[in-house]
């Protein structure tokens, strides 16, 4: 207690440093164990994370694509003013489906 302020806030600034440290290894690490395979990399093939990478980019655009799909299809059959009650329907639409893909993983 006998610390000076300079002290005391570097010893602060020091354990919120190891604090980050430690919390950013243990967030790392549970990535890879739900995003990657059981022994990664010796059990993929080398192509692994090009082919990982290819089919999220085609998932995103897919979920794109059906998102504007369905805002036009709302718009086409005249649901609501122009821009209000469609985009509260892709919305809520967009919520449901990402929240359901989320919790499968």
């Amino acid at each position: 207690l006998g610390m000076s302020g300079d002290s005391a806030l570097g010893h602060v600034a020091e354990e919120c440093r190891s604090w980050l440290a430690a919390s950013s290894q243990a967030l790392v690490s549970l990535a890879r164990k739900v995003f990657l395979p059981i022994g990664y990399p010796q059990s993929v093939t080398p192509n692994y994370i090009s082919f990982v990478r290819a089919m999220s980019l085609q998932m995103l655009f897919s979920h794109i694509s059906r998102v504007l799909a369905t805002q036009a299809m709302l718009l086409a059959v005249g649901v609501g003013a122009k821009e209000a009650l469609p985009m509260a329907a892709v919305t809520a639409w967009v919520l449901k489906d990402g929240l359901g893909h989320l919790l499968a993983i």
